[in-house]
């Protein structure tokens, strides 16, 4: 079983109208009472990139001969508070990146039904911004090296307010309708 449940710190988030005396009192006769924690010994070891040997690693299925899925990732770095707005920015980014694989791939190419962008910050790994392809075998290649113009399109700054717009209007309307309901004021 994974030792980060018996072993790991553990961080508490108190919320309401109390003391800190009346906190720790709480504490002290709840979370507090238990026996202390055996070690974690040595840090687990992360997940990091910089360990892959490979680059371009290829798999094959025994599926239906038609059907070929292409994951391309690219590696981030490791999540730290230091870094919050990195990653509120990549996801932006990751937006973005979905529209235009959807654009390029599905409408202008038609090689593919649904690009899937997913940005990955893991409990402490290095994350990755990912993308999926189901296609045909025989267009995979094609596939990728339109996902690798795209990415560079980006990587290079070619991101339009338009192509902004287009991931900010929605995140917008979601909050300002979550406002309606009684749990966004809870």
């Amino acid at each position: 079983y994974d030792l980060s449940l018996t072993r790991a710190p553990i961080e508490l988030t108190l919320i309401g109208d109390l003391t800190e005396a009346d906190a720790i009192r709480a504490l002290s006769a709840t979370l507090g009472a238990l026996p202390a924690r055996a070690s974690a010994g040595a840090a687990p070891e992360r997940l990091s990139y910089e360990k892959v040997k490979s680059t371009h690693v290829q798999g094959y299925h025994l599926g239906a001969k038609d059907r070929a899925a292409l994951l391309l990732t690219w590696p981030l770095f490791t999540p730290s508070i230091d870094r919050i707005r990195e990653q509120h920015v990549l996801s932006l980014l990751g937006g973005i990146f979905q529209n235009a694989a959807f654009d390029e791939m599905r409408e202008k190419l038609g090689k593919t039904y649904t690009p899937s962008v997913s940005l990955t910050f893991n409990d402490g790994d290095q994350g990755s911004l990912n993308l999926v392809i189901q296609s045909s075998p025989a267009d995979v290649a094609q596939v990728e090296e339109a996902a690798e113009k795209i990415a560079a399109r980006l990587a290079a700054g070619g991101i339009t307010d338009k192509d902004l717009e287009r991931v900010r209007i929605p995140i917008v309307s979601k909050l300002g309708g979550q406002r309606e309901n009684q749990a966004w004021w809870l």
